[in-house]
């Protein structure tokens, strides 16, 4: 069982994710922005970071390069969606 962190600014794609981990067994832990997401990530351990690129304030990019400097070998996995006007 791995513990998870989702960092995204949009509610339905962190239930979605979350649900979906949760259902493999897995521990899910949510944020709603870069800076929230960093905060965990100073105080608690994870296996693995979902993260949302585009998002307000500080986006996953700068989120992604902050990670790296306090946890380096932290795997990440970037998402975002598109949406089709």
């Amino acid at each position: 069982m791995a513990r998870i962190l989702i960092v995204d600014d949009d509610n339905a794609v962190q239930v979605t994710i979350r649900l979906l981990l949760e259902r493999a067994g897995h521990s899910v832990v949510t944020a709603g922005d870069g800076r929230k997401g960093l905060g965990l990530i100073e105080r608690e351990d994870f296996d693995l970071l979902f993260l949302d690129i585009f998002m307000p304030g500080m986006d996953g990019f700068e989120t992604m390069r902050m990670v790296h400097q306090s946890r380096p070998l932290l795997p990440i996995i970037l998402e975002t969606r598109r949406v089709r006007r």
